[in-house]
């Protein structure tokens, strides 16, 4: 084994079938990650029962029952994040029938598409480590096609979503960072 490096498993898959290209966001890549975190939940579950046991015999243990207490609520939202992000989400451009489909419903049209966005997420003027890749269309409405997640590996992958989806259209791909409270702007 020595020598050998493993690569992360891409949380996108690009595949040209049939005339169109198909975006996949696969959860695989996710899994371990959503079972460690679902075991640090219950490891901080159990011990806010246990502090509230023992702050029944010591007044001074509510302030570490609130500390866990905001500690389990944060676990939970990323817990609840990591979940959304392990379902499978499938995006089918077809240049003959001249839809986008979204895990088989039609959500636009190919040949609205403007251009491609790249997005590099900031906070005021500092980067994030974050991206997002977003289809606009000519009226100005967009699609999210992929965000990061966190995982070795994602400004690559959702580079290469973004050039693929940009050479199938034929359009251009457009860097415009956007700040984290901006997330409404990848989204129609």
């Amino acid at each position: 084994m020595a020598g050998s490096s493993r690569r992360p498993e891409s949380a996108y898959a690009i595949t040209h079938s049939d005339a169109k290209l198909v975006v996949e966001r696969r959860g695989e890549p996710f899994r371990k990650r959503y079972i460690a975190l679902a075991a640090l939940l219950l490891i901080v579950l159990a011990l806010l029962m246990a502090y509230l046991l023992g702050a029944q015999t010591s007044p001074r243990l509510w302030f570490l029952v609130g500390l866990i207490a905001v500690m389990l609520l944060v676990l939970s939202e990323r817990a609840y994040r990591m979940l959304a992000a392990m379902r499978p989400d499938r995006l089918v451009f077809d240049k003959d029938a001249n839809t986008v489909e979204r895990n088989g419903d039609p959500i636009g049209a190919v040949k609205d598409i403007e251009a491609v966005l790249f997005r590099d997420i900031l906070d005021g003027e500092r980067p994030t480590n974050e991206h997002a890749v977003t289809i606009l269309y000519e009226n100005t409405r967009r699609t999210l096609v992929g965000e990061s997640h966190g995982l070795p590996g994602e400004k690559e992958t959702l580079d290469q979503v973004a050039s693929a989806i940009a050479e199938y259209v034929g359009v251009p791909v457009r860097n415009e960072p956007r700040q984290v409270a901006e997330w409404w702007l990848d989204r129609s």
